[in-house]
């Protein structure tokens, strides 16, 4: 997936984000069944589809300019979690079922108030690239992610993946990165995700530039096998975090969720 250049992104943004109501009312349609299956006598697995459906969401809704779409969800996702993926569901009470389906049904509502609103507002033109991309940096929301990775099929399937979470990731050579954040250092760049070979090579690009905003991008490794070597030479190549395969993306997703946030707030995280 080749970088675009900037006057085509507004575009993309608006597609993106249309696709991304379209899916928000499909999420919710799924919540309130996967929540009234609380109350009914086949609710195996409800909780946890639910409990992941609401974090992907919570992840994702900032960026297409809906922190109060995110925020909701982000506040349902933690009433789930204590008990999200129990092995065995059937051991919480009828009483405890009956208080998470009214905590759930609740906070659906104010989410389906929320989503109709954004939907009647889904063509305002000051919600282009810029404008939403400026949002998410403050708000600690994820924004745009840079993938530099000699497997480009390797590449092309993790930027499929994130844009499930709501992320817009570039698939860009070492060569083109510092092109790429340069033509999107206002659209909120909060990471570089990197094959473990390329990590030195990427951690060189970046060093070179004397933005400080450039030089607190983190990198993460991705890809690659696990051992003791390879993390501690990572670690010694300036590597943030480490995601060898299978890459565990809801672990890299909150990874990133937590230092976007730490950015906005201008500390440092990790």
């Amino acid at each position: 997936m080749p970088y675009t250049n900037a006057p085509d992104m507004p575009a993309k943004l608006a597609r993106l984000r249309e696709r991304f109501l379209v899916r928000l009312s499909e999420d919710l349609e799924c919540l309130q069944k996967e929540a009234d299956r609380l109350v009914s006598d086949d609710d195996g697995g409800a909780l946890c589809s639910a409990y992941h459906r609401l974090h992907r969401l919570a992840g994702s809704a900032g960026t297409f300019g809906m922190p109060d779409v995110g925020r909701t969800a982000r506040a349902l996702e933690k009433v789930l979690k204590p008990v999200a993926c129990i092995e065995d569901e059937s051991r919480l009470d009828s009483g405890h079922k009956a208080r998470l389906f009214e905590e759930l049904s609740s906070g659906l509502q104010v989410l389906r108030s929320l989503a109709g609103h954004q939907t009647s507002s889904a063509h305002d033109p000051s919600l282009d690239k810029a404008n939403v991309f400026d949002r998410t940096r403050l708000e600690g929301k994820q924004a745009r992610l840079l993938i530099v990775d000699e497997d480009t099929d390797r590449a092309s399937l993790l930027c499929r993946e994130l844009s499930s979470y709501g992320f817009d990731s570039l698939e860009v050579s070492v060569d083109a990165m510092m092109t790429a954040i340069d033509c999107a250092e206002n659209s909120g760049v909060v990471a570089l995700l990197a094959s473990p070979v390329k990590v030195p090579k990427v951690r060189t690009v970046r060093n070179s530039s004397s933005d400080p905003a450039i030089l607190r991008l983190p990198i993460f490794a991705v890809g690659g096998h696990d051992s003791f070597d390879n993390r501690y030479e990572l670690a010694e190549n300036g590597a943030r975090g480490f995601f060898p395969d299978p890459i565990q993306l809801p672990e890299l997703v909150e990874r990133i969720e937590k230092l976007s946030a730490d950015q906005a707030r201008g500390t440092r995280g990790g």
